[in-house]
């Protein structure tokens, strides 16, 4: 006799027994008759992911004195196919987009062509360092030659001789100056204005406060 787990989706697991000579028919009518399905929807898989068929005997796959264990697993009706054609035609279009970036690529000796090319513009870089502060130090010398030769050149006012500009900025200052004492008045004119009105306010106010006092006096 051989004992067995069988594991259904969704439902516990239940420990059959088996003759030796028991074959996957006789699994499937356990399976059928235990769980109420239609065992031809079902697949049987075994704890080492190995699906059984018709030429399934337990002597091959199993140890008679250890109970083993087999899932009931749904199995899925298949697709239409057709993907390897997609991946075919989407590596066409890809190979139509020519690039010139080949740094994720690699040499034969496994490394990135990216970390080669960055170690080599490292060492050009290291290189041309002595020349680069030589360079540094050229422009810098002449520089203070330049600053030596006439040290009062950047003090040296420069004046503009042109007659109709300077006539032309006198006047645009003298109608800025106009604009903006205009613009003061007319604002010192309206706060004098608010300023008398708020007055004649305060007194219409305390006119008509003193008469209702009389007549109230008076009754």
């Amino acid at each position: 006799m051989f004992q067995a787990y069988i594991e259904f989706p969704g439902l516990s697991n239940h420990l059959f027994n088996f003759k030796e000579s028991c074959t996957y028919k006789d699994i499937q009518k356990v399976v059928s008759k235990h769980y109420n399905v239609d065992v031809s929807r079902y697949r049987l898989k075994t704890s080492l992911g190995l699906y059984l068929n018709e030429s399934f005997h337990f002597k091959e796959y199993f140890n008679v004195s250890i109970p083993t264990c087999i899932s009931v697993m749904p199995s899925l009706l298949g697709g239409k196919g057709g993907f390897g054609n997609r991946l075919r035609s989407q590596g066409a279009k890809m190979s139509m987009i020519k690039t010139t970036n080949f740094e994720a690529c690699r040499d034969l000796s496994g490394r990135r062509l990216k970390t080669i090319h960055d170690a080599e513009r490292l060492a050009r870089h290291i290189l041309e360092e002595p020349e680069r502060k030589q360079k540094e130090k050229e422009k810098l010398k002449k520089k203070i030659e330049k600053i030596l030769e006439d040290p009062f050149e950047r003090s040296k006012k420069k004046f503009i001789e042109d007659s109709e500009f300077l006539d032309q900025s006198r006047i645009t200052q003298s109608r800025i100056e106009e604009g903006v004492i205009a613009n003061i008045e007319s604002e010192i004119m309206k706060c004098k204005n608010k300023e008398n009105n708020s007055v004649k306010i305060s007194k219409k106010w305390n006119v008509d406060s003193d008469s209702d006092t009389d007549e109230e006096t008076s009754k």
